[in-house]
């Protein structure tokens, strides 16, 4: 497993924390608890398993998602650029949530900052009119 963890490391570069937390937020939103996780990635392994859900979790982000072939609809699961940044200021007023950002153990720190880095990708893709 840890070789498949560096090397999905490698393969995502900077990005590997940002789409870790798209993964994870993909297990959340479907329901998916640790022992049902720990099949999968038995089943498939932990590789393949996070591309799984990242792919997953960011099709859950995007703005608008697929209806019968077509762009939009009810399927807004993302947000407007303003919803983005709303969400971004939200952030940085939560006091829970600034105390993991600005923490002083880097493993700590490391989730929040992907955090942000996901809302902040979102903000810019919305802004080069790509989601």
């Amino acid at each position: 497993e840890a070789a498949q963890v560096a090397r999905l490391d490698a393969e995502w570069g900077s990005a590997a924390d940002g789409n870790k937390v798209i993964a994870a937020r993909a297990f959340r939103a479907l329901g998916i608890d640790e022992a049902t996780s720990d099949k999968i990635e038995a089943a498939i392994g932990y590789e393949a398993t996070m591309k799984l859900f990242h792919a997953i979790g960011s099709g859950m982000s995007e703005s608008r998602m697929l209806q019968d072939g077509k762009k939009g609809g009810a399927g807004n699961l993302g947000g407007t650029l303003e919803s983005e940044k709303n969400k971004l200021n939200d952030k940085f007023k939560d006091k829970e949530f600034m105390g993991r950002y600005m923490h002083s153990d880097p493993r700590v720190r490391k989730d929040a900052i992907a955090e942000v880095e996901v809302i902040q990708k979102r903000i810019a893709d919305l802004t080069a009119g790509k989601a």
